[in-house]
């Protein structure tokens, strides 16, 4: 049988969604928090 070469991304999209979304999560939340972070960093 024959995979399609999109059939991986979907395997893998499908195996780990809930680390995708974890990451998209703690982006926003970086991004939206970035005035409160970045002074305590010094920046």
């Amino acid at each position: 049988m024959n995979a399609e070469p999109w059939e991986d991304i979907v395997r893998f999209i499908c195996g780990w969604w809930w680390l995708i979304l974890l990451i998209i999560a703690l982006g926003l939340t970086a991004y939206f928090t970035r005035n409160l972070w970045l002074g305590w960093l010094g920046l």
